[in-house]
């Protein structure tokens, strides 16, 4: 003897109707719900404009200098875009965006660059500033930085010993505190503005910090 139940929008399972024993016994499957990213309480949010690189974040006009021989200018931030031309060592370029995910540097509209590879240092950030005396961890596939002002977007934003989400968090900021970037890992663009303190600029497109 068997029998089945039927619920409107359902695809039917066995001659136009459902299977009742996942429902009866507690273990009907529940609607999947989207991954959000470490630090906030809703999901990643879609490109408001359609063909938008994710993950793109202005930058506050920082110089950069080649000190790579051949580094590779691409039509995108990624080693699946067309190469356009190669760069020298000792040629300078001002950034005016970078992709948080991988740390590429656009410095003309359409052409971007790796900023590291591999933890091989393909540029340095030149006159922006003075870059910062402060202490900063010995992290392989980090760039010194000028010391740069920014200011948490999200809602709360978790501060982890290493760049790295699977590091332990030693502490919380919260919307609207702001902090001195001292130091950027390339590998996913993670942020120390203290020692051994770090903080994602972005995570699947969402954006914890901004320059101000």
């Amino acid at each position: 003897l068997h029998f089945g139940i039927k619920i409107d929008g359902k695809n039917p399972a066995y001659k136009g109707y459902l299977d009742p024993m996942p429902y009866l016994t507690g273990t009907a499957p529940s609607t999947p719900t989207s991954p959000t990213a470490p630090g906030t309480d809703s999901a990643p949010q879609a490109p408001a404009i359609p063909g938008a690189i994710v993950g793109a974040i202005d930058l506050p006009k920082l110089d950069f200098e080649v000190i790579f021989d051949g580094v590779n200018v691409r039509s995108g931030p990624g080693i699946e875009y067309t190469i356009l031309e190669q760069l020298k060592i000792g040629t300078k370029i001002k950034g005016t965006r970078m992709h948080s995910w991988s740390a590429w540097a656009e410095f003309e509209p359409g052409q971007w660059s790796a900023m590291t590879f591999n933890l091989v240092a393909y540029m340095k950030v030149v006159k922006s500033g003075a870059l910062n005396d402060r202490p900063v961890s010995r992290t392989s596939g980090a760039i010194q930085l000028p010391s740069l002002e920014m200011e948490v977007m999200n809602d709360f934003l978790r501060v982890r010993n290493a760049p790295d989400t699977t590091a332990p968090q030693v502490a919380q900021l919260n919307a609207g505190d702001k902090v001195t970037g001292r130091q950027m890992h390339a590998g996913r663009a993670w942020i120390e503005f203290g020692k051994d303190k770090w903080v994602a600029l972005t995570f699947e497109g969402t954006q914890y910090l901004k320059f101000v």
